[in-house]
């Protein structure tokens, strides 16, 4: 079964997980393996959803193990800066 028919399948609380499953499957190979690297501009605003609800989802998700995310960090003059991106990986789904 492909990840694609494992998101469709299964059942969420809330219809905005699986939009947010699909989102992080199409920012990366269809194999679903691996981080996909995510702007928060492009996270924020891939569906009519205030932004607030999509990282709020997206934290739920985390939280219940089915995907990781994972913050970008740069130094430059000997500085650490939070990059204003993520790397989410699909975790109980591959």
């Amino acid at each position: 079964m492909s990840i694609l028919e494992k998101i469709n399948q299964l059942s969420f609380e809330n219809p905005i997980h699986r939009l947010i499953l699909l989102k992080i499957l199409n920012s990366g190979n269809m194999d679903g393996i691996g981080e996909r690297i995510i702007s928060h501009e492009d996270m924020a605003h891939f569906c009519c959803c205030h932004s607030m609800v999509i990282f709020r989802e997206t934290k739920n998700l985390e939280n219940h193990g089915i995907i990781k995310v994972r913050k970008i960090f740069t130094i430059t003059d000997g500085k650490v800066k939070t990059e204003p991106f993520r790397a989410y990986e699909l975790q109980e789904l591959v």
